[in-house]
């Protein structure tokens, strides 16, 4: 065969065996988009802090924006942290102000808050403190939007749905869901039309680990198991004998839930319903990453974002064919049907939406003490508090075999052709070998190509060639990757 060409890299990554693989997938793709020009390998755009590092070396065990809806100046993006490495209390600060300041001290120390903003004043829980509420001008322990005197101890979810607040995960009565009175005037109540429903204590579901929401469902989430809720029904039984990992697996876009689940056996991944049974987007279907996802600890901080299009997991360290990755977040385009991977200098623990200039941004929280803008436009670098750190990113193709078995030689060059890649590296891979890459000399650059020499030391079974490059000043285009000639050898080997 004279010549072959990679043109269309438009369906992501795929985990399956390559002569299934669709010519359009890749078998990684790392800190790179193949949704910012359809069919192209595009480098990430890259993050940027937001105020400074709050504190050094402590883990973010919350995140979220307090909107005032008459006074955008009064908003507030709060995040929770230990107050030391060796800490007795957790604070929750203002990130915005300059230099961050503690809102709120004195919580317990280690323990996750949640938030929900409603109505103008945002409830904070964690499971032992007692519930308080920011109201744009401090923190209140009686009165206000949620009737806080009123309000029940001890809940760790909060969720609104049908102008009620719903609290979940109580430390003594984990099945018991609990909700308030419909809101009226400018506060709900936990007096009157209020109520609970238990959540099947025989369901053997475990723990509650979250709440989520979709169109006409509240849905309520077990380590083991997922119920669903509209206010008249809790329905019979469990809608799934999977549940979610934790409340900050869990996602919500586009009318649809996404979640995080190790719950069972051979049924880890990743899932999203919109009230429905769960459909798995990570196995069992025609874009699989099932090693990938398998690689995940079962002690990993998992925690997700979303957009109209895109489902996003932060999930720690993993290691997948030898290869160790550190603080990997996986991407998922939902509308596309595209996974890629990503890796940052820090690991993210929470995430959360940032509305700055009426413009909605996300944010997340690492375990460094900081807050970051994730995906910021025009930036190709990765913030590391007062810094700022390139990043490496890579498209590794399926190995090849061509449709022959016989061994092939990789003869003459490899041409890359895209924008801005004047400092690209390429290397091939032979026989499913991960372990030995063979790096080929760049010969030639030009505006839109650069040339790899091969000469004759390529040969295999299979082949895979892996473009390369470190993160600058505007992003890296890569629309084909062509082998110039591939000879087919009269032998087996």
């Amino acid at each position: 065969m004279a010549l072959f060409s990679y043109k269309d890299f438009s369906g992501g990554m795929l985990a399956v065996n390559p002569n299934l693989a669709p010519q359009n997938t890749s078998g990684i793709i790392l800190n790179a988009d193949v949704d910012n020009e359809i069919g192209s390998i595009v480098s990430r755009t890259g993050r940027s802090t937001v105020g400074v590092q709050a504190i050094d070396a402590v883990t973010c065990l919350g995140l979220f924006q307090h909107v005032d809806q008459a006074d955008s100046t009064k908003n507030k993006l709060f995040a929770t942290f230990d107050d030391g490495v060796s800490a007795t209390n957790a604070d929750i600060y203002d990130m915005e102000a300059g230099t961050p300041t503690v809102s709120l001290a004195n919580d317990t120390r280690a323990l996750k808050t949640y938030f929900l903003n409603y109505n103008g004043d945002t409830l904070r829980l964690n499971g032992t403190d007692a519930p308080k509420a920011y109201n744009s001008t401090s923190w209140i322990t009686t009165g206000g939007v949620f009737d806080l005197a009123n309000m029940p101890t001890a809940y760790k979810y909060p969720k609104e749905f049908l102008s009620r607040v719903y609290m979940w995960g109580h430390t003594t009565t984990p099945y018991r869901l609990i909700y308030s009175g419909v809101l009226t005037s400018s506060a709900i109540s936990w007096t009157v039309g209020n109520g609970f429903v238990d959540i099947e204590p025989e369901d053997n579901g475990g723990e509650a680990t979250g709440l989520g929401k979709v169109p006409g469902y509240l849905l309520i989430f077990k380590r083991r198991s997922m119920h669903r809720w509209n206010y008249a029904s809790a329905f019979p039984e469990a809608l799934v004998n999977i549940g979610a990992y934790s409340q900050t697996s869990v996602i919500e876009a586009g009318g649809l839930c996404a979640f995080y689940s190790d719950s069972n056996v051979n049924e880890k991944g990743f899932y999203v319903t919109n009230g429905g049974r769960p459909v798995c987007i990570s196995k069992n279907n025609n874009r699989p990453m099932k090693k990938w996802v398998d690689a995940i600890s079962s002690t990993a901080v998992v925690a997700g974002w979303s957009t109209e299009s895109v489902f996003a997991w932060s999930v720690g360290a993993i290691t997948v064919d030898g290869d160790a990755y550190s603080n990997v977040v996986f991407r998922y385009n939902r509308v596309l049907n595209q996974w890629t991977i990503r890796t940052y200098p820090t690991a993210f623990t929470v995430f959360a939406p940032y509305v700055v200039s009426g413009v909605n941004n996300m944010t997340g929280g690492d375990n460094d003490g900081s807050v970051y803008k994730m995906d910021v436009p025009g930036v190709y670098t990765d913030a590391v508090t007062t810094t700022t750190q390139a990043f490496e990113w890579k498209v590794r193709t399926h190995f090849h075999s061509y449709g022959d078995n016989h061994k092939k030689t990789l003869l003459d060059k490899i041409i890359v052709r895209g924008n801005n890649t004047d400092s690209l590296r390429l290397s091939a891979y032979i026989d499913d070998d991960t372990k030995n890459p063979i790096s080929l000399t760049r010969g030639m650059w030009k505006k839109i190509l650069s040339l790899f020499s091969v000469g004759n030391t390529i040969k295999g079974t299979t082949i895979a060639i892996e473009v390369s490059g470190t993160s600058q000043g505007s992003p890296t285009t890569i629309r084909e990757i062509e082998l110039a000639s591939i000879t087919v050898d009269n032998v087996y080997e």
